[in-house]
């Protein structure tokens, strides 16, 4: 809509604010109304797509990564070299549909807010966090999703698979044939 707006009857506390418009990449803001007091938001939206969608949870944001989907070779490519396994062969052609990855591994400092504890042996707030096995990561996913349920639209977190983690890590549609993650 057109700016500026006023939104009376807002109840005291704080809430998120997603603002968007068609061929501008959504933006959020956290704020928190007083009682008797006007409180503004400011700034501008950006032409693009919706790229990087940050989330906070317990005080703790983390970002989530949009990859437009493609088809890729999946597997023991020529770039893996003699550095392949077996169970990485024969590659394959695999299509994928556009999804969100986590910016960063999850971080002990974003564990800790959902589950709790930190069962890291070398610890560090914005070190990947260790020491856990897939039944961990189900109860923190699904942690995670009941934590913010209201912001997600019906949409839900859930572990990559491996081809989408493959892809990502390729480098996804920009890739330039990558041998590792990072390259």
């Amino acid at each position: 809509g057109k700016a500026p707006n006023l939104f009376n009857d807002v109840p005291i506390g704080k809430h998120r604010v997603l603002i968007s418009k068609p061929g501008y990449a959504d933006r959020m803001d956290d704020v928190e109304i007083f009682e008797n007091k006007q409180t503004k938001i400011s700034g501008s939206l950006q032409r693009g797509d919706k790229t990087l969608v940050p989330f906070t949870v317990k005080g703790v944001t983390f970002k989530m990564v949009k990859v437009e989907g493609g088809t890729f070779t999946m597997g023991a490519t020529k770039e893996q070299g003699k550095n392949a396994y077996d169970e990485e062969r024969p590659a394959h052609q695999v299509t994928l549909s556009d999804y969100y990855i986590g910016q960063t591994e999850v971080t002990q400092e974003l564990w800790t807010a959902v589950m709790g504890s930190n069962p890291s042996e070398f610890k560090g707030d914005n070190l990947p966090v260790t020491d856990v096995n897939w039944d961990d990561c189900q109860a923190f996913i699904e942690k995670l999703n009941r934590l913010l349920s209201n912001e997600l639209g019906g949409k839900r977190f859930a572990l990559p698979t491996e081809a989408q983690w493959e892809f990502a890590a390729r480098g996804g549609n920009m890739s330039q044939g990558y041998k590792y993650a990072g390259s």
